[in-house]
């Protein structure tokens, strides 16, 4: 018997994939209680893919859905569609003013993977806005955006805590009120790099794939549909959760859209003795477990890691935490494998176990004066202790959060 979540697993997953068994779906909807809908609703909006949720539910013109679950999911439709027009715009406004500076910028994700993967600029839940630029053009575009009105979140006077962020989040975060759009603050993630410190992506490669291409009237500067795939891997396995649905079908819509455009032995080829070569392994292996999505077996073969490392990473990285991640700790090995996020995502990236060690040690041994900037503590109050509580840091929180539940329940 499947518990509640299984029920609304199977259900979401279902309707997601390319293939989904019409039938199958309806038999299982037919026994759905009124809190199944609501959780069904709660797991869309978890996993920020209601909008292409909704649009799937939508062609399969399925029997017995209730009129108010497909309200909710209408309303929030919209919601993300009118903001995403506004996002859009925005976004047009700021690559034209690139572009007359003749500042190179790649859009990540928002509005434009939504009508590029999805031909639909409501399929994608955006919250900010994220442009790469080029480097030796980064203070060109900072200086752009300041003059657009964009103001920076760390001050150009406050120089230690720019170079913080630039080092190891590889981006800066910039905020903008929008007037009579009644949207308020729009917010860009101005990026150096298409990932932060200690994931090694390929950005020299992801720059030499890239082309303008036309999109909706509009020349916008994309990478190759194979960097794509790899870059959308490598956002999937963020750095201190579980891996992120939403990038695992958008990697699934990818694949089915340019299946036959897609050159599988060129992805496996910048792959090999890469860092990143884990990383899109499990990435490609969980969206073809979770959605059926069209890998080719030889490719998985060809980037599949040691049976070693595969064994261990799997311990965490694997559908199950996928699906459980937001279900507020319901499932009670989260806490356990929070607390190994530093071995999991370190291992993701390292060349060999020795590798890993020295990945981890400089993750959590950080300069003294950096570290402060972590806890957000003047330079003065730099001790050792921090080293200590550092370290015990995922400890303390899984102690409290089940303390914490612990009192909730009596």
């Amino acid at each position: 018997m499947d518990t509640w979540a299984q029920r609304t697993e199977k259900v979401f997953l279902s309707i997601l994939q390319q293939n989904g068994d019409k039938e199958d779906i309806n038999r299982r909807i037919r026994y759905f209680k009124d809190e199944d809908w609501q959780r069904l609703y709660a797991f869309c909006i978890a996993n920020r893919l209601l909008p292409a949720f909704y649009l799937r539910l939508l062609s399969l013109k399925l029997e017995n859905i209730p009129a108010e679950f497909l309200h909710r999911l209408k309303t929030t439709y919209l919601t993300n569609f009118r903001k995403n027009i506004i996002l859009k715009k925005e976004l047009l406004r700021i690559l034209s003013c690139f572009k007359e500076k003749n500042i190179l910028v790649i859009p990540l994700k928002g509005p434009i993977l939504a009508e590029y993967l999805y031909n639909d600029l409501s399929s994608w839940v955006s919250c900010d806005l994220d442009l790469l630029v080029q480097d030796k053009q980064y203070e060109d575009a900072e200086g752009a955006l300041e003059k657009n009105g964009y103001k920076p979140r760390f001050g150009k006077k406050d120089v230690f805590l720019r170079q913080f962020h630039l080092k190891y989040s590889k981006q800066l975060s910039f905020m903008r009120q929008i007037e009579n759009e009644g949207e308020g603050i729009v917010l860009i993630e101005l990026h150096r790099d298409i990932r932060g410190e200690f994931v090694y992506a390929p950005l020299e490669h992801f720059w030499e794939g890239s082309k303008e291409v036309n999109l909706n009237g509009n020349k916008i500067m994309m990478p190759s549909k194979e960097d794509l795939l790899v870059y959308l891997s490598l956002v999937s396995m963020t750095i201190t959760e579980f891996v992120e649905l939403r990038y695992l079908y958008a990697i699934h819509t990818l694949v089915s859209k340019f299946n036959k455009e897609l050159d599988w032995q060129k992805i496996g080829l910048s792959l090999k003795g890469s860092r990143c070569r884990a990383s899109v392994f499990f990435a490609l292996a969980l969206s073809k477990d979770s959605f059926q999505t069209d890998i080719p077996a030889d490719i998985l073969n060809k980037i599949r890691p040691n049976i070693i490392r595969i064994f261990l990473l799997s311990l965490w990285i694997n559908k199950k935490n996928v699906l459980r991640r937001r279900n507020n700790g319901s499932y009670s090995w989260y806490y356990f494998f929070t607390a190994w996020h530093y071995f999991v995502s370190s291992g993701l990236y390292s060349q060999d176990i020795f590798d890993c060690i020295r990945i981890i040690y400089r993750k959590i041994f950080l300069p003294i004066d950096e570290l402060t900037v972590c806890y957000n503590l003047p330079c003065s109050k730099g001790s050792y202790f921090l080293y200590i509580q550092r370290l015990l840091r995922p400890i303390a929180k899984l102690w409290l959060r089940k303390y914490n539940r612990k009192q909730n329940f009596n």
